[in-house]
């Protein structure tokens, strides 16, 4: 575990997509830290484990007693998937958890409610052999009967550039980032929201995303007329 340590009382923890690992947040991860954060970005087993699952892992490799007691507050970054399982696991630990030290939570095109892409390809085999458990859980009926209380301050930001995946457009209804539809990333106690013009795979490397990150993470909401 490595932790780029800027004298920050403040942590961020920053979880990639399914299938993809640490390196993808490098962008996030450099601009966090010239805004003084310290930053933990982590490879987590995204395709051989159920959400479940990961959020014990977590909890058991890096979300120990003794992080917690290092910082005055911990907050979450996340790309896809990642908000899915920071999310499960601040609602599963969030009695062992302290509850003061929790900061926010930023969500980059998280499929809160699923993706009708996933719907689509769930039945594939290749699909499955790919993406793993928790792929299966990436389908809309499977998110949409999750519930859990957001205690916490979460900012979301969608991404609306669909026509670079025309295909997708066939599955998914509204405006879409060729992954997750706008209203899909959408959470019942958000405390703000944004959308921004930019594909899913991409969101994660555009400035424009991360100084939006970082506004929300200064200020808890985000800069809506930038």
């Amino acid at each position: 575990m490595t932790i780029n340590n800027t004298n920050s009382k403040e942590l961020v923890i920053l979880l990639h997509g399914i299938a993809l690992n640490k390196s993808t947040m490098w962008l996030l991860t450099r601009q966090l830290k010239k805004q003084g954060y310290t930053t933990l970005a982590l490879t987590y087993p995204s395709t051989r484990l159920t959400i479940d699952g990961i959020a014990d892992w977590l909890v058991n490799e890096h979300l120990t007693s003794d992080l917690w007691a290092q910082y005055d507050k911990i907050n979450f970054v996340t790309h896809s998937m990642g908000g899915l399982v920071a999310r499960h696991t601040l609602t599963k630990f969030r009695g062992i958890f302290p509850q003061n030290k929790i900061g926010r939570l930023v969500m980059i095109g998280p499929p809160n409610s699923g993706s009708e892409l996933a719907d689509f390809l769930e039945h594939f085999p290749p699909y499955r052999w790919v993406f793993g458990p928790a792929g299966k859980e990436l389908t809309t009926h499977h998110r949409q009967a999750m519930t859990d209380d957001i205690y916490y301050e979460v900012g979301i930001i969608a991404g609306s550039a669909k026509w670079l995946y025309p295909l997708s457009c066939i599955f998914i209804r509204g405006d879409h980032d060729g992954r997750v539809s706008v209203e899909s990333t959408k959470l019942f106690g958000m405390k703000d929201h944004i959308i921004l013009r930019s594909s899913h795979t991409i969101m994660i490397y555009r400035a424009k995303i991360a100084k939006q990150v970082i506004q929300f993470l200064k200020h808890g909401e985000f800069q809506h007329d930038a």
